[in-house]
């Protein structure tokens, strides 16, 4: 499998690079943002490309912790709107 840097880097009209993660659409609602983006805090596009491999390895977990939060949202605004009987 190829790592899609291109999707994840941009540099700024200032030449500091970012990286940039999409939020998948189903998390949006919770995360109430469409992307993360955050500076790598160097200008250097070989010390980018490290630390953004290194953050690429990372979005499987984060996506798995970010599903498990919205499903907690859910199940607590579930618990509180249930009818009492």
């Amino acid at each position: 499998m190829s790592i899609k840097l291109a999707t994840h880097l941009y540099r700024n009209r200032h030449g500091a690079f970012y990286f940039r993660f999409v939020i998948p659409k189903d998390l949006r609602n919770y995360i109430r943002q469409s992307e993360l983006r955050f500076s790598l805090n160097t200008e250097c596009r070989y010390d980018a490309l490290h630390s953004a491999i290194q953050l690429i390895s990372e979005l499987p977990q984060l996506k798995v912790d970010l599903r498990r939060m919205a499903n907690d949202e859910v199940k607590a605004a579930g618990v509180l709107n249930m009818p009492k009987g």
